[in-house]
């Protein structure tokens, strides 16, 4: 089983602190948000690479695989869509057996990632 991680959780070094243990799949989109959002802060996305490397979490790639999973998720409808796309396409590297952490389930609720697949953050990560 792996924990696949949403992009809010690598604002949070408590739960961080706790995925040490874990096998961690941080999937590409996810890592090119933080990369961005540390770019507008002045920082350098090459910080972000080592610090993952480090930890031994990997940088998944989007493949076909993924884009079939994230479009039996995706909205139908266009509003929808443009709200949920970035997560539908997160969701996709959710597999059978994988967990999804994050600080945003009923977005990723929305898309049909099970209840017990979607831990929230917001509550004990651990319960």
């Amino acid at each position: 089983m792996a924990v696949v991680i949403d992009t809010n959780v690598l604002w949070h070094p408590e739960v961080l602190d706790l995925l040490e243990d874990e096998d961690v799949v941080v999937p590409a989109l996810v890592f090119l948000e933080r990369s961005r959002q540390l770019r507008q802060r002045g920082r350098d996305p090459d910080d972000l690479l080592r610090n993952l490397e480090r930890l031994g979490w990997r940088v998944e790639p989007f493949d076909v695989e993924h884009a079939y999973r994230s479009a039996l998720r995706a909205p139908l409808d266009d509003k929808a869509w443009i709200k949920l796309a970035r997560d539908a396409i997160i969701a996709g590297h959710v597999g059978p057996g994988d967990v999804l952490w994050t600080f945003n389930a009923k977005d990723f609720r929305a898309l049909g990632v099970a209840k017990e697949r979607v831990v929230d953050l917001t509550r004990s990560p651990r319960s």
